[in-house]
């Protein structure tokens, strides 16, 4: 049962924005849904059928068995889903409304901007950290979307596309230690 997971540590995935240039790629979600199967993190995806979809497309790239991310999918109101955001230990997800709820709760986040400027966009709070790499058609310090109108006129999508599961692991890492994840098992 999904909802069993909310009596031990868990973190929250989100994986899609209000539009297609803020959303990371799906083989580096894959790589971090591998990551977080074998080190045992509990996770639930928390989205609409956008999500859904995205997730199966994921699982086709992951091509093993024991790696199902669907299983961890639940669909919610925005009620619920803001629920879950404060029982959870930390949020992964792009500028949008997920992002900004955790920063409301004080919940620790991690922030995967590309189009948007994360100086105009960033949550609130001190417990979050930013992925965002300035490039060549990034937003200036004073705009708050980059060059390419927000990436609606952009053919590369270099901006997400530069994130690194790497990078995204190590901040998991950072936020949410070891010795946190199993503490109530």
């Amino acid at each position: 049962d999904k909802f069993t997971v909310l009596d031990i540590p868990f973190i929250v995935l989100h994986l899609t924005s209000g539009w297609s240039a803020k959303e990371l790629p799906l083989v580096t979600f894959g790589e971090v849904f591998k990551y977080l199967h074998l080190s045992g993190i509990k996770y639930l995806i928390i989205g609409d059928n956008k999500d859904k979809i995205r997730i199966q497309e994921i699982s086709n790239i992951i091509d093993d068995e024991t790696i199902k991310p669907e299983k961890y999918f639940v669909k919610l109101k925005l009620s619920q889903s803001a629920e879950l955001i404060k029982r959870s230990k930390l949020l992964i997800g792009s500028d949008s409304a997920p992002l900004h709820m955790a920063g409301a709760f004080n919940i620790s986040s991690i922030g995967l901007f590309g189009p948007t400027n994360p100086g105009f966009s960033n949550p609130v709070g001190t417990n979050h950290r930013i992925i965002y790499h300035k490039l060549h058609c990034s937003a200036s310090d004073d705009n708050q979307y980059c060059t390419r109108n927000g990436g609606f006129a952009c053919p590369l999508y270099e901006c997400m596309n530069s994130i690194s599961s790497t990078e995204l692991i190590s901040l998991i890492n950072e936020l949410y230690p070891v010795n946190e994840r199993f503490a109530n098992e």
